[in-house]
């Protein structure tokens, strides 16, 4: 009896189809973050090999000498400028937005904003019925609740983060083309920025400093001195 050919068999095959609730969704992606974390924080081959794992490796900054005040005092200090800086770059695309010119950039941004508000709804929604669903109160420990609802909150403060990106970007291009002289304000504090942010990683770069009057080997060379003098004023 000769076999049939392999192409004659037919396969009805029904596909299954999964319903999830959002909050399972949530939860789900939950769960692969938290494994794609733990691989990430495996320690690589090479560390294997000397025995420094994540852990080792933090105590060993730890273990870091403490920069010095002056250092620590210099470093607030250009954090505050920064800050301030774009403070006021942001107070000039606020002006800009509620201008005349920025008729255009105000419309586009309303726009923008409408949609993200919206993915923004409805994922507090999600977050709201996975709160008050009996299923999800009692499907899982406390610690998995949590995560969930944390997980939600992140994707709330991203969209909060894209609302302010985007304005700050319709605002910028709208400007360029419709006032100059404001563009170029705003210009010259992006430049200033810049600066600070350069001066800034320098000094974050820098090793701690000795005390005033010894070198980094402890001897009174005066070099301590030389060095804080480097600080930024």
């Amino acid at each position: 009896m000769n076999a049939a050919p392999v192409n004659a068999i037919q396969i009805n095959a029904t596909p299954i189809r999964v319903t999830r609730t959002p909050w399972q969704t949530a939860l789900a992606m939950l769960l692969v973050s938290a494994g794609a974390l733990a691989f990430a924080s495996a320690p690589s081959p090479a560390l294997a090999q000397t025995g420094a794992g994540p852990l080792q490796l933090a105590q060993n900054e730890a273990n870091l000498p403490e920069k010095s005040p002056e250092q620590k005092a210099a470093e607030k200090k250009l954090e505050t400028k920064k800050g301030d800086l774009e403070a006021k770059l942001d107070k000039e695309r606020d002006d800009f937005l509620k201008s005349k010119e920025g008729k255009v950039a105000r419309e586009k941004f309303d726009k923008k904003r409408k949609e993200i508000e919206k993915k923004k709804a409805a994922v507090k929604k999600e977050k709201d019925e996975f709160e008050n669903d009996p299923e999800a109160r009692s499907c899982c420990n406390p610690g998995y609740k949590e995560g969930v609802l944390r997980y939600y909150d992140g994707m709330i403060r991203k969209f909060d983060e894209e609302i302010a990106k985007e304005k700050r970007k319709i605002a910028d291009d709208e400007m360029k083309k419709r006032d100059k002289k404001r563009a170029a304000a705003a210009d010259k504090i992006r430049e200033e920025i810049k600066k600070v942010e350069a001066e800034l990683k320098r000094l974050r770069d820098m090793p701690p400093l000795p005390p005033p009057g010894l070198s980094q080997g402890g001897y009174p060379d005066g070099d301590g001195v030389v060095a804080l003098a480097m600080l930024p004023g």
